[in-house]
């Protein structure tokens, strides 16, 4: 499956009527297929299921940057030389999409300063997510959104389970962003379990470039894809539209999760730090007890030796008989 694949066919976007003049054709779910935009280039999925990226370099590097890519050449080569083991092994892992509401049907009274209406098709556009892998949908829209776009959520969640598609609800306010950083952290942990499985998962708002462009931010980060705020958002804005990230308080948002991702790799970090010390004081107690037996055996045999008496060692226990007594006189 290529980015090229998920893009839908061009179809004109205009007409002219009888007397000349231009008219604006509706848009709909055969003449224009939703459009998929995947987080992550095909080609890259063989290298990031083999391996992580060094702490250095991140995806955004690879992709904009020559001088990383060729820095990171050889392990992309071992990567794609061992795609067919990998696969045979269980599969490479999944990719994050975003897109555009599924079902969602504006400005039916006609077009609106030169924008067609558009009238898709709930059930065709689930049928197309599936058929690219997508198991799991991330809906950034609440119940009265999803209605006033045509696609209320008793039918979203009856079409989306006949189509075999979870979904996952982080309802946003437009241009707006979650209420809190702990809240989108565990879907966005949610999504990279499935994704380790194989399952491709498709974030949405209602045009698919800011609240769903906000997630993907957010899971470029906790994944480590993105080394900064700043690169996670150019990135989005690369894959998907130069429009994503739409107003500064998500860009906001997106520098405080980052900030929640860091303070976490670093509790994580002193964490492992704090089992080791553990395990080595650990360690140094059975070396000292360890010295300590040998010691013991080393006297108990200098005695052996002066009264005649063998020693065995019984587990941990230094074992032998007794010396002989004397006979009192």
């Amino acid at each position: 499956m290529s980015s090229v694949d998920s893009m839908p066919p061009v179809y004109p976007t205009q007409a002219h009527s009888s007397d000349g003049h231009a008219v604006v054709i509706p848009k709909n779910s055969l003449t224009h297929p939703i459009n998929i935009s995947w987080m992550i280039p095909d080609e890259h999925i063989p290298y990031l299921t083999a391996t992580r990226l060094p702490e250095n370099i991140d995806l955004f590097d690879l992709l904009t940057n020559p001088a990383a890519y060729e820095l990171e050449a050889g392990r992309i080569a071992d990567a794609l030389a061992s795609a067919d083991t990998t696969k045979r092994m269980g599969g490479f892992i999944g990719n994050l999409a975003l897109s555009s509401c599924p079902g969602k049907k504006v400005r039916l009274n006609g077009p609106v300063r030169g924008r067609a209406s558009i009238n898709r098709d709930l059930d065709l556009d689930f049928q197309r997510l599936r058929s690219f892998g997508i198991t799991t949908v991330v809906c950034c829209l609440n119940d009265s959104e999803l209605a006033f776009l045509g696609a209320p959520w008793p039918k979203y969640y009856e079409l989306a389970t006949k189509n075999n598609i979870d979904i996952i609800r982080l309802p946003m306010i437009e241009g707006s962003c979650p209420e809190n950083v702990e809240g989108i952290d565990a879907i966005v942990d949610e999504v990279s379990e499935r994704m380790k499985t194989g399952q491709n998962v498709l974030a949405h708002c209602r045009g698919g470039v800011g609240r769903a462009g906000l997630f993907a931010c957010c899971w470029f980060l906790k994944n480590l894809y993105c080394l900064s705020p700043e690169r996670a958002i150019r990135l989005v804005r690369m894959r998907r539209s130069p429009k994503a990230i739409e107003t500064m308080r998500q860009a906001e948002f997106i520098v405080h999760y980052a900030e929640h991702v860091g303070r976490a790799l670093e509790r994580q970090s002193m964490a492992e730090v704090r089992a080791h010390m553990m395990l080595e004081r650990e360690r140094q107690r059975e070396r000292e007890l360890v010295a300590q037996m040998h010691a013991q055996v080393a006297r108990r045999e200098r005695r052996a030796e002066v009264m005649g008496t063998p020693v065995e060692i019984v587990g941990n226990k230094v074992a032998g008989s007794q010396p002989p007594k004397r006979n009192s006189l």
